[in-house]
């Protein structure tokens, strides 16, 4: 924990640096501000952006990283492997929290209450420092539903809300400078998705929400004291079921909300259903929610951030011809251009070497198909 009025956030020290293999290092840093459980996607889909927590940090590539100045929790991960190998090897996360002391006698957050309730979210006491901030996000698609910077309403600012799960950030700024020097940070879901009620006041609620290339499954419950397991299951035909994940329930009996992707979901429906292995033996299933991913092209890009070069991953079009693919830039101007007139190979490799350093989006035309695009990233080190 540190206090952002105080300077650059600590740096991230290798403790024990890396040994054995031979080639030199290949070093990624990944940082992430709404979870700190290790990634269950790969560098790859990381680098394309198809995580929905965890972010590559252009130009770190040292085994030590100096994060600056960091506003909000953020925790930070470290992938390191040598040239040849196909594998990274993950560090510990580190937590990078806001130190409740920060100012001396200034807030602590500890009066911030967020509670949920008959369709809205309720932050209270928010009204004991010079400036407040809000947030809400939906744990759905991670989209902000609700944000206010110094104009609150005070001392409770009440959102209605559509039912689901939803997280809240609440924070207190010391001093109203250019920096917004942050005094603390509370952080809390809220689940208004409850949607099958149980015996002794049970309550479960499950969902599967498609994302552009994934599938988000959440599930809400408060008795977990009484689950060994939660076990995700995917059908094709909601008959035959197969599991794709599993987690260990939270012991005890207060609203958890839980959550896990499907990376790989298959085209047309998918079938997802929720198993609780009972402490007692017996095995509860949850109500089966439909997902329907259509037979649409789509690629990859690695690296990215890029420098020189970039490969295109075109593995389900090969043998397509007439081929068109566009970088455009944050203006959408056209940067450049690629045509082939078959494709023949997996990969195509575009060189980037005359492309300024920046954000750009890659569009790619197949005759007979909706155009598909992926954002790229170039750097420079």
């Amino acid at each position: 924990q540190y206090c952002p009025n105080s300077g650059p956030a600590p740096i991230i020290i290798s403790c024990v640096d890396p040994i054995g293999g031979t080639g030199p290092l290949e070093i990624v840093w990944l940082k992430s501000t709404t979870s700190c459980l290790p990634p269950t996607t790969t560098t790859a889909e990381i680098a394309a952006g198809q995580d929905p927590h965890w972010t590559m940090i252009p130009g770190a590539n040292q085994l030590t990283y100096s994060p600056g100045s960091v506003t909000q929790q953020t925790c930070f991960l470290r992938c390191v492997r040598r040239g040849d190998c196909s594998k990274f090897i993950e560090s510990n996360i580190i937590s990078l929290g806001l130190s409740p002391s920060c100012g001396g006698s200034g807030p602590d957050c500890s009066n911030i209450s967020i509670s949920g309730g008959n369709g809205a979210i309720s932050v209270s006491g928010i009204d004991g420092a010079p400036l407040a901030s809000v947030q809400i996000f939906n744990l759905a698609d991670w989209s902000v539903v609700y944000s206010c910077l110094g104009d609150c309403a005070s001392p409770m600012v009440a959102i209605q809300v559509p039912p689901g799960a939803y997280l809240v950030k609440a924070k207190y700024y010391n001093n109203p400078g250019s920096n917004l020097p942050v005094a603390c940070e509370k952080i809390q879901t809220v689940d208004l998705s409850m949607s099958m009620e149980g015996s002794q006041g049970e309550k479960l609620s499950f969902q599967a929400i498609k994302q552009e290339e994934f599938t988000s499954l959440l599930w809400a419950h408060n008795r977990g004291n009484l689950v060994a397991n939660y076990v995700l299951e995917r059908s094709l035909d909601n008959q035959h079921f197969e599991t794709i994940d599993h987690q260990v329930a939270e012991d005890n009996d207060n609203l958890q909300v839980y959550e896990a992707y499907d990376l790989a979901p298959s085209t047309g429906d998918n079938y997802y259903r929720l198993r609780m292995e009972m402490k007692d033996g017996s095995i509860v299933y949850s109500e089966v929610s439909i997902v329907n991913f259509p037979d649409l092209i789509n690629f990859t890009l690695f690296p990215n951030p890029a420098n020189s070069f970039v490969k295109v991953n075109l593995e389900k079009i090969v043998g397509k011809k007439d081929v068109k693919m566009t970088l455009f830039n944050d203006l959408g101007l056209v940067v450049k251009q690629f045509e082939l007139n078959e494709v023949y190979s997996k990969y195509y490799q575009m060189d980037i070497r005359d492309v300024k350093e920046g954000h750009y989006v890659l569009w790619i035309d197949i005759p007979g198909r909706r155009a598909v695009a992926q954002q790229l990233m170039v750097g420079r080190l």
